[in-house]
């Protein structure tokens, strides 16, 4: 092989290793992104031995936490729903919606950004039922 080609077969192999590599990190499973959002956001209140509204949102906790659980302040809704945006009363506390109790979480933060309310919609969609 000529070193011209040498250095052609280099540099389309690094270009396929970065491509890989982009893709990997887009691709990301919405639970793993959400887990992020809460250790960001929201642990300093609902994690460690006493979280608040008794709401652990600890990696290890957060699914079984929620997943299928009867929202203390809206016993008719579940805090996530699977695969239901409206009926998850986790979405309707990060939006602020009007009839929610108590106020928008995070409590006295500023509002999530919408990239963070919209990986949490994805994920929620992505459960099963």
């Amino acid at each position: 092989m000529t070193k011209r080609l040498k250095w052609i077969a280099a540099c389309a192999l690094a270009s396929a290793l970065l491509v890989s590599l982009s893709l990997a990190q887009t691709t990301e499973s919405p639970a793993v992104r959400v887990e992020q959002i809460f250790k960001k956001h929201c642990i300093v209140c609902h994690g460690r031995t006493n979280p608040r509204s008794g709401l652990n949102l600890e990696p290890g906790n957060w699914i079984a936490a929620m997943v299928n659980v009867a929202s203390r302040e809206k016993p008719k809704l579940k805090l996530v729903a699977p695969r239901d945006l409206e009926k998850s009363y986790l979405l309707q506390k990060i939006r602020g919606d009007e009839g929610i109790g108590g106020r928008r979480m995070p409590y006295r933060k500023d509002p999530l950004a919408a990239e963070d309310v919209n990986a949490i919609e994805a994920w929620v969609l992505s459960l099963g039922s």
